[in-house]
């Protein structure tokens, strides 16, 4: 028993690790995903919170850029219930999607599939 003990201890501490490992799904090398992905769940977001927008797709870069003149929150979390019927997204979080240095990666993919979509 004495044996076993460090070796359960072990297996739970490595199983913990794993479980609170999470990779952002916007690293995903192919750009132009990322980018169709953040423009549709910016629109679907739009759709929910009944914004009049003349760029449907567009506003969650107001929101990164800071001139939003939304509930930013809101967006997000809409976003991220979008992400959960998205097989590659799935695990996207709120975090994720506010994470400044990765919108950088991936504005531009953002913008041509925002020009895209009109």
């Amino acid at each position: 028993m004495k044996k076993a003990l460090p070796l359960i201890a072990t297996c739970i501490l490595a199983a913990s690790v794993a479980a609170c490992s999470h990779q952002n799904p916007l690293t995903n090398p192919d750009k132009h995903k990322v980018g169709t992905f953040l423009v549709s769940a910016s629109r679907y977001s739009e759709q929910q919170m009944r914004l009049g927008n003349e760029l449907p797709g567009t506003v969650y870069a107001d929101c990164m850029a800071g001139n939003a003149q939304t509930d930013c929150s809101v967006l997000y979390d809409n976003m991220v219930a979008y992400a959960k019927h998205q097989p590659d997204f799935q695990d996207l979080t709120v975090k994720d999607l506010t994470d400044f240095a990765l919108w950088h990666t991936n504005e531009d993919a953002y913008v041509k599939a925002a020009f895209n979509q009109l």
